[in-house]
């Protein structure tokens, strides 16, 4: 199991009047602000009913990509079961 934060990679050009291009940025913010919230809702939902509480894997998302076995994963109750 791969866990991981969303990434974005986007190169901002920033070309006109200062109003528009505030707007340019305000549209970036929201893109990212909406990122977080759909990447914190599916978190919770991964963590919900499993061994580990949202702030736990935050710590390890956090710090570097979150790579666990399947034994790993079915010991948090991450996953219900294997193949």
């Amino acid at each position: 199991m791969h866990i991981h934060e969303c990434r974005l990679q986007k190169d901002l050009h920033l070309n006109g009047a200062l109003r528009s291009v505030e707007g340019v940025i305000r549209d970036l913010l929201a893109e990212i602000n909406s990122g977080q919230i759909l990447e914190r809702n599916g978190f919770e939902n991964l963590v919900r009913g499993s061994k580990l509480d949202i702030e736990a894997l935050y710590r390890h998302v956090l710090k570097e990509n979150w790579y666990l076995s399947a034994v790993e994963a079915l010991k948090l109750k991450l996953v219900a079961g294997t193949v």
